[in-house]
């Protein structure tokens, strides 16, 4: 299976972020709650959905697993989502972090 696009990811969890208030129109990382940049901002309160979900797919954000690849995760939007590179780089670098200590810890 091939990585879904952001926007397909964005479209999977559009109705989740929905019930808890999250803002559509303005990206932003999912782990830090970091807003990018203005010129990704939709000014737009009419916006379509699919005007909506195009936005989120050009913003710089960085797909991310839930649950990595070497643990069984796949390729889906529901074991996908959106983060800031900083915020990718730490979560891989606390994955290699327990990956080369919990061996040890007994």
């Amino acid at each position: 299976m091939t990585m879904p696009t952001k926007a397909k990811i964005f479209e999977h969890w559009m109705d989740w972020l929905d019930k808890r208030g999250f803002d559509w129109g303005e990206p932003y990382c999912w782990a830090c709650k970091r807003d990018l940049d203005d010129k990704y901002d939709l000014n737009k309160p009419n916006a379509t959905r699919e005007e909506i979900i195009k936005n989120w797919g050009r913003a710089p954000l960085q797909r991310c697993h839930i649950i990595a690849r070497q643990f069984g995760g796949e390729d889906t939007p529901d074991n996908l989502f959106l983060m800031c590179m900083s915020c990718h780089d730490l979560r891989r670098e606390s994955c290699r972090y327990r990956q080369r200590v919990e061996p040890y810890k007994h």
